[in-house]
């Protein structure tokens, strides 16, 4: 049933896949993705792949869905959603403001932690963040998540390996 937590299986798939997976996953995560490539990043060793590579891959890719995301916000949601908030303008006003002030943080704070970076790009988008301002707190979220996969990976691997599967 879960064929893909079967370790053998998910090696297979990867040297099969390569660094395609990485891109797919990073490209599609910030649009709609329950699993990003942070699990390609970490065992890209055991399929042949320098963590390296496959860290630039996802923080690209990755940072490359952010901005369709955003895009999806400010132009599909935006239209949609205004209308249906326009009764909660002040709230718009107010969330707007906010995001202006400190929006870099929230981005960044989204790219490197468990927080769903999907809704955090479309939210962005809708309440039309500065985008010179997004990218920006994208790839400093992304850059020190991946790189620390990255980092850790051989470790981690270790580590999972004491588990049956």
């Amino acid at each position: 049933m879960w064929l893909w937590l079967n370790k053998t299986s998910l090696r297979i798939s990867l040297a099969t896949l390569g660094p395609w997976a990485i891109v797919v996953l990073g490209l599609s995560a910030a649009v709609y993705q329950p699993l990003g490539p942070d699990l390609f990043v970490v065992v890209s060793t055991s399929v042949g792949l320098s963590p390296w590579l496959a860290a630039l891959l996802a923080v690209f890719s990755t940072a490359g869905g952010g901005v369709l995301g955003y895009a999806i916000g400010r132009g599909l949601f935006g239209s949609i959603f205004k209308r249906i908030l326009e009764r909660k303008e002040q709230a718009i006003r107010k969330a707007e403001d906010w995001l202006s002030r400190r929006g870099l943080w929230v981005i960044a704070i989204a790219g490197i932690s468990p927080i769903p970076l999907t809704q955090v790009t479309w939210a962005a988008g809708l309440l039309r963040m500065n985008f010179a301002i997004f990218v920006g707190g994208l790839f400093l979220g992304l850059v020190p998540r991946f790189l620390l996969e990255a980092l850790f990976s051989n470790l981690i691997q270790c580590w999972f390996s004491h588990f049956p599967g």
